[in-house]
């Protein structure tokens, strides 16, 4: 698939409606992710009901490789 073509089909799937959407950065009830926010939720629930966490996790920061730039999200 070319890129021109994957684009043309990307221009066509819309996943939530741009009307509901809250664009002024200055409203209380703004959100950075609003387009992807049921997709997060609806990931966070599942995951928490086949992942059940019996002891404790830890995560050394150097271990993982960083490429890229600081996300505020």
């Amino acid at each position: 698939m070319t890129r021109f073509r994957f684009e043309d089909i990307l221009k066509c799937i819309h996943l939530v409606d741009n009307k509901s959407i809250i664009l002024n950065k200055n409203d209380p009830t703004y959100n950075k992710i609003a387009k992807t926010r049921w997709l997060v939720e609806a990931c966070n629930e599942l995951c928490g009901q086949f992942y059940n966490v019996e002891q404790n996790l830890c995560v050394d920061e150097m271990m993982i490789k960083y490429i890229g730039k600081y996300s505020p999200i």
